[in-house]
């Protein structure tokens, strides 16, 4: 009886009817079960406010009656045995993606569109100027300026649209739940502060790069500084601050303390993911770039930008994976995901 009552809630929760919705939110709290628990709980980040109070209320009218979130003595084990092995995270993503693939791909090109649009700028430069002097001191000058832009404004939206939509993916209720949340104001400047820690240090150091004199860039800009930039962004990216955001939007100090604590327990853990992703990254990014040189049929006159076009254009299909990557990952490590049957 129970298990009929917890499915009739849950039909509810999901109608697009508020009046339903909300009813549905009541009968779940009057179900002791650890499930109704879980949904209750992601249903505190609703954009219903009577939802959201209705919800708060149940968790604390179950916890009050003793129900608990049921873990497994061997979530542990298997969560161990799962992150143990990169290239089942990596294939992980990619089934993730396919079970949502065209939702992803719309909100990945709406969210991206400004990266989009610099790209294909960049990409037929020749057909809209007639130097690439002209294309320097034009398009090149407004790069970071529209990168800034992009990173700290236009990226939650990525996180807020492409990330629930990765969520939506997920088996458990909590996940699915928190994935129909929609975009909202609210919601959006929720995640901003998150977004400005994680992008103004990365941001800082481009506008830095990009506005030195061309003499200052030559010297700086070697090799060894290249390889010191590569590890303090591999160091820097392991840092789990958006993904924990997503999970806790509105809780931002609850967020912040648990990625420092990922960060400094397990962030060796992280890394060791990423070399593994990062070679399917590249490796998809070369194809991409292969397959615009051939689809174009010439050679390109203004090489860099051209290539920069194609880079940006490649990042923007490619940015939905890194999303989903860095969200199972830490969902990984914070337990929550399921073990492989």
């Amino acid at each position: 009886m129970a298990a009929n009552e917890f499915e009739k809630s849950l039909l509810k929760i999901e109608s697009p009817l508020p009046a339903l919705r909300q009813e549905g939110v009541l009968d779940l709290k009057k179900i002791n079960d650890s499930r109704a628990l879980q949904v209750l709980l992601a249903l505190e980040f609703d954009p219903d406010p009577l939802v959201k109070r209705f919800a708060a209320a149940g968790v604390s009218q179950l916890e009050a009656a003793g129900v608990r979130l049921k873990r497994p003595q061997t979530d542990r084990r298997c969560e161990i045995e799962t992150i143990g092995s990169p290239l089942e995270v990596v294939d992980e993503v990619f089934f993730l993606f396919r079970r949502n693939a065209p939702n992803i791909t719309y909100l990945a090109i709406s969210s991206g569109s400004l990266k989009i649009l610099l790209g294909l700028l960049f990409l037929f430069s020749p057909q809209m100027v007639s130097s690439v002097q002209f294309l320097q001191s034009g398009f090149f000058s407004a790069a970071p300026v529209l990168f800034f832009i992009q990173q700290v404004f236009f990226r939650p939206i990525a996180w807020l649209t492409v990330g629930r939509a990765f969520l939506a993916g997920y088996p458990d209720p909590a996940a699915r739940q928190q994935a129909r949340i929609p975009l909202s104001l609210s919601g959006y400047f929720g995640f901003l502060p998150a977004n400005l820690i994680q992008a103004i240090p990365l941001c800082l150091a481009f506008l830095f790069l990009a506005f030195l004199p061309g003499p200052m860039v030559d010297n700086l800009v070697g090799p060894k500084f290249i390889c010191l930039m590569l590890v303090a962004w591999y160091l820097y990216a392991s840092f789990a601050l958006l993904p924990m955001q997503l999970s806790h939007v509105g809780h931002g100090s609850e967020a912040i303390g648990k990625a420092i604590r990922i960060y400094w327990e397990r962030g060796s853990a992280v890394r060791s993911f990423f070399p593994t992703f990062l070679l399917y990254y590249g490796a998809l990014m070369a194809i991409i770039y292969i397959n615009f040189q051939l689809l174009l049929g010439t050679s390109f006159p203004f090489v860099e930008a051209q290539t920069a076009g194609i880079l940006l254009l490649a990042d923007s299909i490619l940015d939905p994976f890194w999303i989903g990557f860095r969200i199972l990952v830490t969902r990984l490590l914070e337990g929550k995901a399921e073990c492989k049957s």
